[in-house]
């Protein structure tokens, strides 16, 4: 299918979980619409870019990052920040295509594809990169770390690009990757609450560990 003709299915009115899942095989043999895949694993992010290094302590403990981590693997944070998800592979594989959408007036598609995944006793997360029909061109890290300390951080790092109606303004779209990191933050503490406890307040780490 031509990049032309999935930009058009960009706008999804009322996405629903049956609705993204009928429209996945359409994204399952695309190529990334970007270069660099795999680069939000380097030491440094390519150069062309909007960066984004967001980091937030969400809880303590290894439980915590055990729950949250498995949350993380089976897209359930997309979906607690209130995203409608479909993808090829519930449990978190390479080469998974998956699709979320924004909820509201004018609901928009982002097809993405894992690009690597990280699975150690400290560490666990993945990247996944963009495909045609993305309001965005670049990569996305999301990762659940426990540090020394014993504190749990939601740490997600991206590299992207506007596309589209976004290149008209550029400013905008970086406001609205700020809002979703924000909503996935508070998804994380939401995903972590012990039962009838309020989720506690998603902070920032006052350095990197």
């Amino acid at each position: 299918m031509a990049a032309s003709r999935v930009n058009r299915l960009r706008l999804c009115w009322r996405p629903t979980q049956q609705r993204l899942t009928d429209r996945l095989a359409r994204y399952e043999q695309l190529d990334y619409t970007y270069i660099e895949v795999g680069a939000t694993c380097a030491a440094s992010m390519p150069a062309g870019y909007h960066h984004i290094d967001h980091a937030t302590i969400v809880g303590t403990g290894r439980q915590t990052f055990t729950v949250l981590a498995d949350a993380l693997w089976g897209w359930e944070l997309q979906r607690a920040a209130g995203l409608v998800v479909a993808t090829s592979c519930e449990t978190m594989t390479i080469g998974a295509t998956m699709l979320n959408a924004t909820v509201g007036a004018a609901s928009l598609l982002a097809p993405c594809r894992v690009v690597d995944v990280i699975d150690d006793h400290r560490r666990r997360g993945f990247s996944y990169g963009t495909l045609p029909g993305h309001p965005l061109r670049g990569e996305e890290r999301f990762t659940v770390e426990f540090d020394a300390a014993g504190r749990v951080v939601l740490h997600i790092v991206s590299f992207s690009v506007p596309t589209g109606l976004a290149r008209l303004a550029p400013p905008v779209a970086r406001v609205g990757q700020r809002a979703i990191n924000r909503r996935y933050a508070a998804a994380a503490c939401q995903i972590v609450a012990p039962p009838g406890r309020p989720p506690l307040m998603p902070t920032t780490p006052t350095q990197p560990d």
